[in-house]
């Protein structure tokens, strides 16, 4: 199997019980996220040996999650550690009419100030020939994007597999720069690419507004085309697509090319949502999963969009899921007790 390195920011996620709003809550239910880690976890469940790159605060909370996600069988001998904060995001889940919140709390945190000059990148990435990046590190701080060009540099000349989930996050561009004006020359030292209209637009300067909320796979063609023709870096395309019919049902589809052909998922409904947190980290890890086995791209695209929607089951952060879970609900297995 590919080894496989992800590199970005770990949080911690606060939330009230339940669904209450945080105005209501007395206690706040604690779980460790982050993109990146999010990926690495899945992965880690599927057989693989993820590494994880991030840096961490030199205290208790940093070795609550370092402990957290070595039990889950991730990699983190390479995660830095020093002084500082963690970073914190606080959630209210949605449910019914009311659509979720989320409130960052991470600006100064030990990520976002560690110097790119921390990294050893030829050491780092020695033994990797599977790069992964999201949308959300660069828009961090400077020093989390210069970290994170430096990467891509290093993983450009060791001919690494790159993949990036584009992520777009309005409100964490907060550090002065445009990310029109940043983000194609990273996405340019990628090779797998994972993107919707919004983060197409926002990041990457590509207005896709042929596309409508009726789905058309000519439309997610014409997308694929045009992101090939501006990024001939890239090998595979691969538009997550979501319906929200309320917080508490959604209807997700996954779109994927390869230059050769393009191919639509079938649509899954998911009803009675539990938490749809790291529903596109999910569909990402299992894009990484099948194309690392170099799988066909049919097959890679159902079993994202069956990680997808498995996730929304599952509470937390992180797909805690084995990968036959994810082929009955491709092969369209109703849910049942396994006995």
């Amino acid at each position: 199997m590919a080894q496989i390195t992800t590199f970005g920011e770990l949080l911690l996620r606060l939330s009230p019980p339940g669904y209450q709003r945080l105005s209501q809550a007395d206690k706040l239910e604690l779980n460790v996220g982050g993109a990146e880690a999010n990926v690495a976890v899945a992965l880690g469940q599927w057989g693989h040996k993820p590494i994880l790159l991030s840096c961490l605060p030199d205290n208790d909370l940093g070795k609550m999650v370092s402990q957290k996600l070595t039990g889950l069988k991730v990699n983190i001998d390479k995660v830095q550690y020093n002084s500082g904060r963690l970073g914190l995001y606080f959630l209210e889940l949605g449910v019914g009419l009311r659509g979720g919140r989320v409130v960052y709390d991470r600006n100064d945190s030990v990520f976002s100030l560690v110097e790119p000059s921390i990294w050893n990148w030829n050491n780092v990435l020695q033994h990797s020939n599977w790069f992964h990046w999201s949308g959300i590190t660069p828009a961090l701080s400077k020093n989390a994007f210069s970290s994170l060009s430096d990467a891509l540099k290093h993983a450009s000349e060791k001919n690494i597999n790159v993949s990036v989930d584009l992520n777009y996050r309005a409100n964490l561009w907060k550090w002065g720069e445009d990310p029109t004006k940043i983000c194609p020359d990273l996405v340019s030292k990628s090779k797998i690419l994972i993107t919707n209209e919004e983060a197409t637009k926002k990041m990457l300067g590509i207005d896709v507004d042929y596309i409508t909320e009726e789905i058309n796979q000519d439309g997610y063609d014409r997308m694929a085309k045009e992101l090939f023709s501006a990024y001939p870096n890239l090998t595979q395309i691969f538009i997550p697509i979501r319906r929200t019919i309320d917080a508490s049902e959604n209807m997700v589809t996954l779109y994927g090319n390869d230059k050769s052909e393009g191919y639509l998922s079938k649509g899954i409904n998911v009803k009675n949502i539990v938490d749809r947190v790291g529903a596109g980290d999910a569909m990402t890890a299992a894009i990484i999963h099948n194309l690392s086995n170099n799988q066909k791209l049919s097959d890679t695209v159902e079993l994202g969009v069956a990680a997808s929607a498995l996730k929304h089951s599952v509470p937390g952060d992180f797909l805690i899921a084995d990968l036959n879970e994810l082929e009955a609900i491709v092969k369209g297995e109703k849910s049942k007790i396994n006995r």
